[in-house]
């Protein structure tokens, strides 16, 4: 969901079951956008592209930070350029798109930017660490870290950085290559940011000092989400965000 002007509108983003891997095999019947239009009263708009709603985050002022592993992974979009995708976000209100390297080994989701970025209250980007467990995905975490710190906004203002170290993997209820233990995968609500513990005593009380930090008029409550988490998935996987 987003605002055009007051008006509530559904983006439908041609879902293709996650690319189509052999861990999210295709599947139809999935009508989110229609139905949500319908529920809320609003419009339909399709991009003319293939996307998630976990491909993108926004600070809700025209700045989108992607990744390239997702966005532009044949699995989706074989015959689409980061250009074209730019011009089709301009549409729906993005001004100044950031594109990250993501992680194209992730089996899950080909390297969903909501597993490890999130914008807090007042533009800060919050982003998950290096876990010390893949070399090559560590590599590219740096170089997205990087990025980060040298990108600018859609209003012309320096990104500031939050860095928040992930749970360690001793702490991990599954050692499966689809668990996602994902703090920054948060829902952010009226009064409250709803994100995942892990059972980490110390990582668990950073990560929710941290988002305290980025979110001060907001209550943070941390929720065993093992079982989701077990799925590929955290909070914002399931929630999305509504513009009030």
């Amino acid at each position: 969901m987003a605002l055009r002007g007051k008006d509530i509108v559904a983006l439908d983003w041609n879902f293709n079951s996650w690319g189509a891997t052999s861990e999210r095999p295709a599947r139809s019947g999935d009508k989110l956008a229609t139905a949500a239009a319908a529920i809320f009263g609003g419009v339909r708009l399709s991009a003319p592209f293939i996307a998630e709603g976990g491909a993108f985050v926004t600070d809700g002022k025209g700045t989108i930070i992607t990744t390239r592993s997702c966005l532009l992974n044949k699995n989706r979009n074989p015959n689409v350029s980061a250009s074209q995708i730019e011009r089709s976000l301009a549409g729906f209100g993005g001004r100044h798109v950031i594109w990250l390297d993501g992680n194209p080994n992730e089996p899950i989701t080909s390297g969903h930017v909501d597993g490890y970025v999130m914008f807090g209250e007042a533009g800060e980007v919050l982003v998950e660490d290096i876990g010390g467990i893949d070399r090559a995905a560590d590599g590219i975490r740096m170089r997205d870290i990087e990025t980060l710190h040298s990108s600018m906004d859609a209003e012309g203002k320096p990104l500031g950085v939050r860095i928040v170290a992930p749970p360690r993997p001793e702490f991990w209820a599954s050692k499966s290559a689809l668990f996602a233990p994902a703090y920054l995968n948060a829902y952010v609500a009226n009064g409250a940011v709803i994100t995942g513990r892990f059972g980490d005593p110390e990582r668990d009380s950073l990560a929710q000092l941290a988002l305290q930090c980025a979110f001060p008029g907001r209550d943070v409550r941390m929720i065993d989400i093992n079982r989701i988490a077990a799925g590929g998935g955290g909070v914002r996987c399931l929630t999305q965000p509504v513009p009030s």
